[in-house]
């Protein structure tokens, strides 16, 4: 039985859904396979409990002296990882940009303690903070990522990231992520979606979920979903607010194309209303500038929604026969694949079947057996 140390800076009450919701999925899953995971991550204020359990996996919330966004700094956090790390076999550090990590690192290079960096598409400092990033490579990421036993990345994309920046090629270990099917809603929770966001019957619908956040690049949606504003369609964008100047100059954008009673903003959406979003949508576009693999877009995946992406996203290389269709950034590259999609029924459910057969094989079980296997391999 291997115990691991999962480290991760936002976890849980911050980021319940967000960029490290994969850590509760993996670690639920690695349970079933009797091993036995633990979570370090940063407490954001005094709401943080010090410790609890979820799906059977404990989860330690270290207090913050300070926090600058996303980024905190841990006093509390060397002390108790000595003690931490000296009693598992080996531990999984997950993202960069953050103190956790490289102290972790330190820790386990002391007493010779094998670590694997999940580099969660970061390897190159995409979106806001540019110069904050490249700083925190030359300060820490560099010693961290060069010390590590593997490098887990969930697409060719972020493997040649790696390998493009001069690391090691044969630490790099893939894993793909897993997607859980979003089950199908009943059909008064569908009204009462429909009501609560005042959606028009009769209308389709492009979605996009995720961080409202640069890195993103929405505003090539909006200004491309504007060229196809004379068809019966809306654009419908969930997801947290990342960055508030980029969400006010995304509003700003779409106002000045007069499509403002034809864009829904829905903020965050979980549960039934994010269930409600994949079976009522009718294209999912993900345009982001950068995703290593892009969660949401495999979700809609699995309920049949064709998924447009831009080729620097990760889940394109599920996208094999047609399951799904990829666009560089060249301007209106995604105006003809949305148009057809809107006006050529049988397309659309071609690629929404083969799409969702794409995905049937990325479960969260498989996900973990392959990080088990890994562990394996460097603990022998």
């Amino acid at each position: 039985m291997n115990k691991s140390l999962h480290i991760v800076q936002t976890f849980g009450l911050h980021d319940m859904q967000g960029r490290t919701a994969h850590v509760a999925n993996l670690t639920h899953s690695m349970v079933k396979l009797k091993h036995t995971p633990e979570i370090v991550a940063a407490a954001y204020n005094s709401n943080y409990p010090e410790s609890l359990e979820i799906n059977s996996v404990n989860v330690t919330y270290l207090k913050s002296n300070a926090r600058y966004r996303s980024l905190t700094l841990n006093v509390s956090a060397k002390d108790y990882l000595i003690k931490r790390v000296a009693e598992v076999d080996i531990v999984h550090i997950h993202g960069l940009y953050d103190l956790l990590g490289p102290v972790s690192s330190k820790l386990c290079l002391g007493i010779g303690k094998p670590y694997v960096v999940e580099t969660m598409g970061m390897v190159f400092p995409f979106g806001r903070g540019g110069y904050l990033k490249r700083g925190y490579m030359e300060l820490f990421g560099k010693t961290l990522l060069n010390n590590a036993a593997r490098y887990v990345v969930t697409s060719k994309m972020e493997a040649e990231h790696l390998e493009d920046a001069g690391y090691d090629p044969k630490k790099i270990a893939f894993r793909h992520n897993g997607v859980d099917p979003i089950r199908r809603p009943e059909s008064n929770e569908i009204r009462s979606f429909r009501d609560k966001y005042k959606l028009e019957p009769g209308l389709q619908k492009i979605i996009f979920l995720g961080r409202i956040a640069p890195v993103k690049n929405l505003e090539k949606l909006i200004q491309e979903f504007y060229i196809l504003a004379n068809l019966d369609a809306i654009l419908i964008l969930a997801g947290p607010i990342d960055d508030n100047k980029y969400f006010h100059e995304l509003k700003k954008l779409i106002n000045s194309l007069g499509i403002q009673d034809r864009v829904v903003w829905t903020g965050p959406l979980f549960g039934v209303d994010k269930a409600c979003l994949f079976h009522e949508g009718d294209i999912f576009v993900l345009p982001s500038m950068n995703e290593n693999f892009g969660i949401a877009a495999a979700e809609a995946m699995t309920v049949g929604l064709p998924v447009i992406a831009t080729q620097t996203c990760g889940i394109t290389e599920h996208f094999e026969g047609d399951a799904g269709i990829v666009v560089d950034f060249t301007d209106g590259s995604l105006v003809k694949p949305m148009r057809e999609l809107l006006s050529k029924n049988d397309f659309k459910l071609e690629i929404g079947i083969k799409g969702k057969k794409a995905v049937e094989l990325l479960s969260w079980d498989m996900a973990a057996k392959l990080t088990a296997n890994m562990y394996g391999e460097i603990l022998n």
